[in-house]
């Protein structure tokens, strides 16, 4: 039996925690025990809870990385080496595998020295010194895209993220969307965006296009971390566990990010059959490069997204094969099972 410990903050939630837990749920339990610990309650510990999920908690002060600066990052790794060092013994634990920044700076040199570790990395990195320092402290670091790898090497590996299949009817789902949120029926379009609310997400550029089609209301699914105003015929939505449910029941997806890691949402609307306009950023591209599945928008100005929607939603009924095939595309691309067994293979070569 190899015992895997699964360490989160805990203080949000989002695509990577979905992700991390659709694995530790799947994972062979004649072969595998995982142990989730988190640092803090918050979002993650209450969806736990619900999802009647055990977990252990481990308070920790001050984790690497909660602050950028590079003295501090030592500093708090030097200070909480022990406590993890006394509760990887104490727990018998043989493989870390963390999947948060603030975590894989925390865990990695206590768990290098102690057992194994691996090194999720789900976000672009800087093109600061300090990252040379990361194949070093760690035994293994997973990519979830080709186009955040920094450091190519015998350790790296790419494992997409897993997605978990769901059927939905697409008309009950947008009036379930209209009732639980009170949408006006005058809205002749709603349109989806999720993810963190910030700049590098695009939001201005949202927030333009939404004041360009009143016609439509965008729902904004995500924590919201921008200080500016919205528009009317915008509505924020903290993070929710059924955001597919919510795409499903969507008129089209709509990304317009300067840069992601992956791109979980574009998937997701891909498995529900709900057509997508995005920013061609090279993470999308990764997903599919073919124009039959996304409609990438080149130029990321609002005009653009714009003329590129209208085209999309005039054209939804001709090319709904289309949407179709991109399903059938993303189920295979993108399967549960492959993941799972890509990463059961990675734990068993560490043990």
């Amino acid at each position: 039996m190899i015992k895997i410990c699964f360490p989160f903050v805990g203080d949000s939630f989002g695509g990577s925690h979905k992700s991390s837990i659709l694995l530790i749920e799947h994972l062979d339990k004649a072969k595998f025990e995982p142990v989730i610990v988190l640092h803090k309650k918050g979002k993650l510990s209450e969806y736990l809870d619900n999802k009647k999920i055990e977990y252990k908690y481990l308070h920790m002060k001050h984790l690497a990385g909660s602050e950028p600066k590079i003295v501090k990052i030592i500093l708090n790794i030097i200070f909480n080496f022990f406590k993890l060092f006394h509760f990887i013994k104490t727990n018998k634990i043989n493989i870390v595998h963390s999947n948060d920044l603030r975590c894989n700076l925390t865990w990695s040199l206590p768990s290098k020295i102690s057992c194994k570790h691996i090194w999720h990395q789900r976000t672009q990195i800087s093109n600061s010194k300090i990252w040379k320092i990361v194949p070093y402290i760690t035994n293994r670091i997973i990519f979830i895209s080709k186009s955040i790898e920094k450091w190519e090497n015998h350790k790296s590996k790419i494992v997409y993220n897993p997605f978990q299949i769901q059927s939905f009817e697409k008309n009950n789902e947008k009036q379930n969307i209209i009732k639980n949120y009170n949408i006006n029926k005058n809205y002749k379009l709603i349109i989806s965006v999720v993810g963190r609310i910030e700049i590098d997400k695009g939001i201005e550029t949202i927030i333009k296009i939404a004041k360009m089609i009143p016609d439509a209301m965008f729902l904004i699914i995500g924590n919201n971390l921008y200080k500016g105003s919205f528009p009317e015929n915008t509505k924020i939505i903290n993070f929710i566990d059924d955001v597919e449910r919510v795409i499903a029941g969507c008129d089209l997806l709509l990304s317009a990010s300067l840069k992601e890691g992956f791109g979980r949402s574009v998937v997701e609307a891909m498995l529900v059959e709900t057509p997508v306009v995005a920013a061609n950023i090279p993470s999308y591209n990764e997903i599919s490069t073919s124009k039959k599945y996304l409609n990438l928008v080149e130029n990321n100005s609002p005009k653009y997204f714009v003329n590129k929607i209208n085209q999309v939603i005039e054209e939804i009924d001709v090319k709904r094969e289309n949407y179709i095939s991109a399903r059938i595309f993303a189920e295979n691309k993108f399967s549960l099972s492959e993941h799972i067994s890509r990463m059961e293979n990675i734990y068993e070569s560490l043990s």
